[in-house]
Parts: C-alpha cells; structure tokens; sequence
C-alpha cells in the first residue's frame, strides 16, 4: 500500500458521486472525505485480502486511516482560501476520464478523448493565494506536508523566494529566472536569455528543459522539435505513443502502429504489449493494481497477520493468549513478523486471511485451540 505518494496527487483523484447537470462545488473536508472513501472502496474491491499493507484490513479502517492521513496536509495554517468550485470541477473531470474494468483487475486506463484544459487548471489550483502585491510571503512552511503545491499570493503574483515578497508575474519578453516567474496563464516560460517566452508550438523547435503548448494538442519535445504524440492507430516509427491512453507500439511486421495494451490471458510476445506489462508464457497475465500508484502488495503477509492479531485481541475466548503475543494488535502483528516463514505462498495467506476473516469468535476460538479445522488451508501458508 503506498502511503504518501498518493497524497502528492491528492488534487488529481476522482469522485465518487458528481452531479451532470450542476456545478459541484466541494468543502475540503468533502474533497478529503470523498476521496478517503473513493481510496477504499476501490482498494478493497480490487485488492484481495492481505494485500493492503499493515494500517488497516478492512475498507473502514481504511478510511480512517486516510482521513487522518489527509488531515496532515494543514492548509488552515497558510494564507489561502479553498476553492468549492475548482475542487468539484477536478473531481468531476477524474471521474470523467478515468474508469476501471469490471473486475478491477487491470490498471487505471484514461479517456484523452475528453482532456480539458479548463479542468487540468482547476485540479493545479484549489487554493487560492489571499496576500496582495508587496506583502510579505514565505515560499515553504515547514508545519504544512511538503507534497503540496501552492501559491500564497493572489492570481497573478508569486512569491519571490529573495525579497519574501509577492510579485507581479513577468509578462512575455520580460527578465526571468525561473519558468514560474513568468505567467503561465499566457503559457510562458522562462526561455534563452533568461526571458519570458511563449512555450513552442507543435513543429517549432524545444528543449527537453521545457514543455511544448498549443491548445487542443497533447505535445511533447521529441528530438529538438515540438511533435503530438500519436493515437492509436497511428504511426510511431518517429513519434511516441500517447502515454496515457496505455497504448504500446506494434513493430509487428515492421507496421509500427500504436495499439491499446492488451488484457490479461491475451496472446503476447512482450511485456509492453500487456496492461499488466506482464507477459508470461505468451499470454498476459491480470494487472492488480487498482490506482495510479496505489498497488496491491502481492508478497505482504500483513493482512493476514492482521486479521489474526485483531481475532487474539477481539474475541473474549483466546482472551488468555494475548499476554504472549505482544500484548496489543500492534505488538501480535510485531511478532508474527518477526516469526520465520519458509516457502511462503501468497495466495494460500490471502485465502486463509479470508477464511479468519469470516468466523466468529466461536469459530476461531475453536480453530486456534485445534478443537476444529475450519481454516486448514492456513497450514499451507509457510512449508518447509
């Protein structure tokens, strides 16, 4: 379970629910929540169990516990103002956009068909810079999680990181040190010379120092010269394959043709050809990832050792036992990490965490004092 990198495209998620035919408007608090809960849900639907690290095992605790992740963030302590209106549009625009197979088996996949610039400009800008022209502004703050992007100055203004002052933003042809100091709003950079400079069209020449811009077109700097990158369909013997559509380039026959990536159990020759960039034995294996950067852990023995450790310390029957395992959930899970397992199986952990998972107390109290076996496949976890 990835834990923080997810909060770095904390303002690029998707909402659960949106409304088509009003402007959603979103509190932080809605934005935070909404998404904890999107975070979840969708973990647990895709990820079997054990595979989501050692904060949680089931989708509430899951959502507490991102919950008091995102409460980290600490915007209350800086002079910006949350915009409702930029935080409904992002997130009406990611659920536009991104969508999942029915089973959850493969990775996020993207519809470039319904980019939007407008939207793209909301997700960069949800808070709002209050401190006017010549007010004194600080470029970080130490007591606020550093993942987060902001301006403490109004539209327009940036924060000079020598004078700790808001400063107007340098128009076009005007002295720069940095891109940031130019306005971006015109699409400008800071170019050769050190000035402000409107960012290269498709054909023009680039660096890979800087982006290519031109409204309505996905543009990369391919070789010194601003180029699109292709659909699928299109050629990519000079030109890369739109990385976010998940297309892979067929050399097939020499046709170098860009295609979407293939589901699992699809005949493949390669890796890049399959969703789950996975190609084993000709045939692509099923992704389990289930967020951009958020992955099932497919070796973590954590669920299990979770569900074990909060059956000790839950169940008033093997009330006597938790004196020896650590004393807490935490300490049993300590422990049983620490504990040596020969050979072990990853599925057979996720099927006995299952199995735990759906006894009672009675059940499981059973089963750990081996009056029964409901769980036998637990014994095929670790083999010697």
């Amino acid at each position: 379970m990835v834990r923080l990198l997810v909060v770095s495209v904390v303002f690029c998620m998707m909402l659960v629910v949106s409304c088509a035919d009003e402007e959603l408007s979103l509190s932080e608090t809605q934005y935070y929540g909404n998404m904890a809960e999107m975070i979840c849900k969708k973990e647990f639907e895709c990820c079997k169990k054990g595979q989501s690290g050692d904060e949680y095992f089931n989708e509430v605790d899951c959502v507490i516990y991102w919950k008091k992740e995102l409460a980290k963030i600490n915007t209350d302590l800086l002079p910006v103002d949350w915009n409702d209106s930029n935080a409904g549009t992002c997130f009406e625009y990611w659920e536009r956009i991104n969508y999942y197979d029915n089973q959850c088996d493969e990775q996020i996949n993207m519809n470039v068909d319904l980019y939007d610039e407008g939207s793209i400009y909301a997700c960069s800008n949800l808070l709002d810079g209050t401190l006017n022209m010549g007010a004194t502004c600080s470029v970080s703050n130490p007591d606020v999680d550093k993942s987060i992007n902001y301006n403490e100055c109004r539209e327009g203004l940036f924060c000079h990181s020598t004078m700790k002052t808001c400063q107007e933003l340098r128009k076009i042809n005007d002295s720069c040190e940095e891109d940031f100091k130019c306005d971006y709003r015109s699409h400008l950079y800071c170019g050769p010379g050190k000035i402000c400079t409107i960012l290269p069209k498709e054909n023009e020449s680039c660096t890979n120092s800087n982006a290519c811009y031109e409204s309505g077109k996905k543009l990369y700097c391919n070789s010194g010269n601003c180029s699109k990158y292709s659909a699928v369909g299109e050629s990519c013997k000079s030109n890369l394959c739109d990385p976010s559509l998940d297309l892979y380039c067929s050399e097939a026959g020499n046709e170098f043709t860009c295609k979407f990536r293939k589901e699992g159990s699809v005949q493949c020759i390669d890796d890049d050809e399959c969703i789950s960039r996975d190609c084993s034995d000709s045939v692509c294996t099923k992704g389990t990832n289930t967020l951009s950067g958020l992955i099932c852990e497919e070796n973590s023995s954590g669920g299990l050792n979770d569900v074990y450790c909060d059956k000790i310390f839950n169940c008033e029957e093997t009330a006597e036992y938790r004196s020896y395992l650590g004393g807490s959930v935490e300490g049993c899970i300590d422990i049983l990490e620490a504990e040596e397992c020969l050979n072990y199986n990853s599925s057979k952990a996720n099927e006995c965490a299952i199995c735990y998972d759906g006894l009672s107390c009675a059940e499981f109290s059973a089963d750990f004092y081996e009056e029964s076996s409901l769980c036998s496949v637990c014994e095929e976890v670790c083999s010697d």
